[in-house]
């Protein structure tokens, strides 16, 4: 690529894009190619711009309480509850839950994974309150 920091590439692209400017102004074609571009390339961007805007879904919020299934249904109930959701609503829940402090299940790309977390760690912290049960 070219060094952006040497002053004499820096004039011949200036005096590029000036010898540009003045054909633009002269040739009434040339203008209308230039210009046509630069119009379709803005249509594309914004027409880029809408899709991502578009595709961008809000992430979907789970009124069930994963504990309380837990508590109810075991962690059989738990697990056929977590199988039918995707990746992504599978680490939403860990967050919103509060299941991986030391944030290393936000990098994993394994479903099955991050379901035997969230039953593995709900297990644990609903075993804690088992102690005061017991007599």
């Amino acid at each position: 690529m070219f060094d952006y920091n040497n002053p004499n590439i820096r004039k011949q692209i200036a005096t590029i894009f000036i010898a540009i400017a003045k054909k633009i102004e002269e040739d009434d074609e040339f203008a209308k190619s230039i210009l046509g571009c630069l119009d379709e390339r803005s249509n594309d961007i914004k027409n880029a711009q809408k899709k991502k805007k578009s595709s961008q879904t809000i992430p979907k919020t789970y009124d069930m309480n994963i504990f309380e299934m837990y508590q109810k249904d075991g962690p059989h109930g738990l697990l056929e509850f977590l199988a039918p959701l995707d990746l992504k609503d599978l680490k939403s829940l860990v967050v919103e839950n509060g299941l991986d402090p030391a944030q290393k299940v936000r990098r994993w790309r394994l479903k099955e994974k991050i379901i035997k977390h969230i039953v593995e760690t709900i297990g644990k912290q609903m075993s804690k309150g088992e102690v005061f049960f017991k007599q």
